[in-house]
C-alpha cells in the first residue's frame, strides 16, 4: 500500500513537472523562442496592459478587471463596436520602447496605400516565433489553436477574429500571464488596425 501511494505521488510530480508553466519568466516556450531581452520586453507588453485595464475599472483585482473589460467588450458587440478603451499613444510610445528583434518576432510593419497618401500598418506574423508561442498555447486550449489556425490560413486577425476575447472569455483563464500576454498582443493589434493610426517603428 505504502509503495503503490509513493508510486501515485512521483507520478502525479511528474505530470505536474511537464507541465508549462504559467508565468512568463518560466515558461519553457518562451524561452525558447525569445530571449532574455526580448522576453522583458513581453513582460513589458503585459505590464502595459494589465495597467491600461487597471486604470480604466480601478478594481484592485486583476481578474475583476478583466471581467469588468469582457462585461463592457460583450455591450459594445451587441451595438457591432469593438471596444478596446486604452490610449492609442501610450500603447505608440510602448510600440517604440520595443527592441526590434521583439517587434519583428510579433508583427509585420507594412503600408496601407491610397489616393492621398500612405501609412504604415502593423499585422501580426504568421511565421515568426510569437506564433510558434501561440502554438504551444493551442495545445492546451482548443479556442486558441482554432485562433492560430485561422490566423495562419487568413494572414492577419479577421474581423470574425477580433472577437475573439469576447467569444472565448469562458475557456480561457485569465491568471495565466501566457493567456494574458495573447489578450494584449491581440488587442494592441487591434488598436492600431480599427483605431486608423500610425505607428512608427
Amino acid at each position: 500500500m505504502i509503495k503503490k501511494l509513493i508510486l501515485l505521488l512521483g507520478l502525479l510530480l511528474l505530470l505536474s513537472s511537464c507541465k508549462e508553466d504559467k508565468s512568463l519568466g518560466k515558461s519553457p516556450a518562451i524561452m525558447k523562442l525569445f530571449n532574455k531581452t526580448e522576453m522583458l520586453d513581453l513582460e513589458k507588453i503585459l505590464t502595459f496592459f494589465d495597467n491600461q485595464i487597471f486604470n480604466k475599472f480601478k478594481s484592485k483585482s486583476l481578474i475583476q478587471n478583466y471581467s469588468l473589460f469582457y462585461e463592457k467588450s460583450l455591450k459594445r458587440l451587441d451595438s457591432g463596436e469593438i471596444y478596446l478603451g486604452f490610449s492609442y499613444e501610450k500603447q505608440n510610445k510602448l510600440i517604440l520602447e520595443l527592441k526590434e528583434s521583439t517587434f519583428k518576432k510579433i508583427w509585420n510593419l507594412g503600408k496601407s496605400y491610397n489616393k492621398k497618401d500612405t501609412t504604415s500598418i502593423v499585422n501580426l506574423k504568421v511565421d515568426g516565433n510569437y506564433i510558434k508561442f501561440l502554438k504551444t498555447l493551442g495545445k492546451e486550449n482548443i479556442a486558441i489553436k482554432k485562433y492560430v489556425d485561422d490566423l495562419i490560413f487568413n494572414y492577419d486577425i479577421t474581423p470574425s477574429q477580433s472577437y475573439f476575447f469576447i467569444n472565448n472569455y469562458d475557456s480561457i483563464n485569465i491568471k495565466d500571464e501566457r493567456i494574458r500576454l495573447m489578450i494584449a498582443i491581440h488587442y494592441l493589434t487591434l488598436n492600431n488596425i480599427y483605431g486608423g493610426r500610425e505607428v512608427m517603428k
